[in-house]
């Protein structure tokens, strides 16, 4: 079994990170593509052996640069795909595990690059807190080294050329995930909802599961076994641009991803620049959001807070969605100094660790509902007993 596959989550979420109590991470994915290739759907096998061979020697020659490790996608079971996608070092589009299709993961499985995907190559970098900048720089120092081997295409006047329209030109996405309780409870996300789609930018909730874009479900989600899909609300999967998301109304617990949503015309610095800004105002306005529910309703707070510690301590069943729900009252409850004796990585940790793959890989064996939801209770005592 690759190392990539231990049980543990992974190191850089328990890493102490700038304003890691309101963000839980930062994402950047690039995609690019091998010139004088078709796109990979159109690909023959053939073509797509050839993509997986050129990239993985161009990765092997930077040497101790990047070190990590290559996971062939036929090589795992759909357990460990799921276990992969949902630690999004790969995107749900790899968990069919179309072969020739692949992931060559980075130490502490922070950065990965996602072979034949929707692109030919996708570079992805995750960062704990608000990090964009980082992350930024992380990857374009990967797609540096790499475009001094390979010969990407590109188009003078578009910019990098990708498989899909909305990633034509820069090839970047970039996001980070909030974790807004106070400005989900005053109302004030709509309103910055809009300064964000002024700015090319979108602000949606985190959507549980996999079957909700049409641009997923064309790229095979839809079609996984029904194994899977009985799971499907267990887990929180992202594609290749980022996590899946939903309508502000429908997200769980208060959680909501900022991403860009223009690529072309735009430089990456521009990008960055953007975002920082819209997360600069997220985050004043939570900030002020918190300030004022500990003035105006301190003990609704603690019973709320309270009331989670107690079920967490307690349940013998717990499902995903209720998984959530409560780790958004007590990362409330640390981050206002309510819950003593637990901290952010902790709740990051139990995150993770509380998805339908994570516990399936943990004990090895297949799931069903309720033995997943047994198992996720059972976590949760563990951790606050």
């Amino acid at each position: 079994m690759p190392k990539q596959l231990s049980p543990d989550p992974p190191a850089w979420i328990a890493q102490k990170a700038p304003h890691d109590d309101l963000v839980l991470f930062s994402e950047c994915s690039l995609a690019r593509n091998l010139g004088g290739l078709p796109f990979t759907a159109a690909c023959s096998e053939e073509e797509r052996r050839s993509v997986e061979s050129r990239v993985r020697e161009a990765l092997t020659a930077l040497g101790g640069r990047f070190p990590g490790e290559y996971i062939a996608m036929d090589s795992l079971s759909l357990r460990e795909r799921r276990y992969l996608a949902e630690r999004h070092v790969i995107g749900a589009e790899f968990i069919e595990g179309l072969s020739p299709r692949g992931v060559y993961v980075c130490e502490e499985q922070g950065l990965s690059v996602m072979l034949n995907g929707p692109d030919h190559v996708c570079i992805r970098q995750l960062l704990p807190g608000l990090q964009l900048n980082q992350a930024w720089n992380h990857v374009n120092q990967l797609d540096n080294a790499l475009a001094s081997a390979l010969d990407f295409a590109f188009h003078p006047a578009l910019g990098f050329l990708t498989s899909s329209l909305s990633m034509v030109g820069t090839g970047l996405k970039m996001g980070a995930l909030f974790h807004l309780p106070g400005l989900a409870a005053n109302g004030g996300l709509p309103a910055l909802s809009d300064k964000a789609s002024e700015a090319s930018l979108i602000l949606q909730g985190v959507f549980v599961g996999a079957q909700l874009s049409e641009s997923t479900s064309r790229r095979g989600c839809r079609s996984l076994s029904e194994t899977l899909e009985t799971s499907l609300e267990q887990s929180i999967f992202g594609d290749t641009t980022g996590l899946l998301g939903c309508s502000l109304s429908q997200a769980s617990g208060d959680l909501y991803f900022l991403v860009n949503r223009t690529t072309l015309g735009i430089s990456e610095s521009e990008i960055v620049f953007q975002l920082q800004h819209l997360a600069g105002l997220l985050l004043d306005q939570e900030e002020e959001a918190r300030r004022d529910w500990l003035q105006a309703s301190l003990l609704g707070l603690e019973d709320r807070v309270g009331r989670a510690r107690a079920l967490a301590g307690g349940a013998r069943l717990m499902g995903f969605s209720e998984s959530l729900a409560l780790l958004s009252s007590l990362r409330l409850g640390i981050a206002t100094g309510v819950l003593k004796g637990h901290n952010l990585a902790d709740i990051n940790g139990l995150l993770f660790r509380s998805q339908w793959g994570q516990l399936e890989s943990k004990h090895r064996e297949p799931f069903d509902v309720v033995h997943a939801n047994e198992e996720r209770a059972k976590l949760f005592r563990n951790s606050f007993n």
